[in-house]
């Protein structure tokens, strides 16, 4: 059975009137609909026994409710959209532009200075690195195939991939020097 409390809602309804204009910040003026918010509200609030005999609680409570329909509605209104810049390609770390023919040269020579690198690594470094970035391994399988700590697997990758962004970071700035002559 469906409770009805028309009655002590509409009592209210000019009070949250005035209370929907106080929460209205001045650049939300004309993109919240307050009277849609307030009547949202009173329609909720209908179908719900009043929580007290004393008119103030029940306001205090419609107030309340307004209060969070209202956020609602402005969260809905500022929720930040869609922007297709800012979007990534999920099957590859390179950018789109990376896909032309100079593109796929250029990611072929990186591939290979990366594992030029990967050969001046230390052992250590060099396999942990390898098993887990180019065959996938997980640190677990590593560990136990190295025959050495989890935490120490993370060591090894964790200096070796510094490393490798050093030589690469190195490389990216010569070639910059190189670009400016």
């Amino acid at each position: 059975m469906a409770f009805d409390n028309t009655d002590w809602t509409e009592s209210h309804r000019a009070a949250l009137s005035d209370y929907a204009r106080q929460l209205m910040q001045t650049e939300l003026q004309g993109k919240i609909d307050l009277a849609g918010v307030v009547q949202k509200t009173l329609a909720e609030a209908a179908g719900t026994p009043p929580r007290s005999e004393n008119s103030r609680a029940q306001l205090a409570w419609l107030k309340e409710a307004l209060r969070h329909n209202f956020l609602d509605e402005h969260r809905t209104l500022t929720a930040q959209k869609r922007d297709v810049q800012r979007e990534r390609r999920l099957n590859s770390s390179m950018p789109a532009q990376m896909d032309t023919p100079g593109g796929i040269v250029s990611k072929a020579e990186q591939l290979q200075r990366m594992l030029e690198y990967l050969e001046r690594l230390p052992p250590d470094q060099r396999d942990a690195v390898r098993l887990r970035y180019i065959e996938g391994m997980r640190v677990n399988d590593i560990a136990a195939r190295l025959q050495k700590t989890r935490p120490a697997i993370a060591g090894l990758l964790r200096r070796g991939l510094a490393t490798l962004h050093e030589h690469l970071r190195s490389d990216s700035e010569k070639s910059l020097k190189e670009k400016k002559r």
